[in-house]
């Protein structure tokens, strides 16, 4: 199925956007401040400069981050963790259950102005 000129043209418009989006020194951004005589290069605010670090430490992609060393909980404290996230549980679940009770008295102070009562 042979393209016809408006679908080479639409197809082309689509792609001039998204080549400007290719990265911070695109083809198509160099090309249109080529010709501008009062093209300059704008430093960067200080504030950006003083907040930026002075050493790049990033990982280029394809790198793998090095292994961190695993501490491993011994018994004891991993029992003390357990009760603490279970103790944690329970007083969110009795906050929830006292916030559902004033929530439900709440509900029936409007039930008398005609709206609906929440399903339970």
């Amino acid at each position: 199925m042979p393209l016809s000129f408006r679908n080479a043209l639409a197809a082309v418009m689509a792609a001039i956007p998204l080549a400007g989006c290719a990265g911070g020194k695109g083809f198509l951004r160099e090309a249109g401040l080529e010709g501008n005589p009062a093209r300059k290069e704008l430093a960067a605010p200080e504030f950006v400069t003083a907040s930026r670090r002075s050493q790049d430490d990033f990982l280029p992609v394809g790198v793998s981050a090095p292994q961190r060393a695993v501490r491993a909980r011994n018994e004891a404290s991993r029992k003390a963790l357990e009760a603490e996230l279970e103790a944690a549980g329970r007083r969110n679940q009795a906050r929830g259950k006292a916030a559902e009770g004033v929530a439900k008295g709440v509900g029936k102070g409007l039930a008398g102005s005609g709206s609906a009562q929440p399903a339970e």
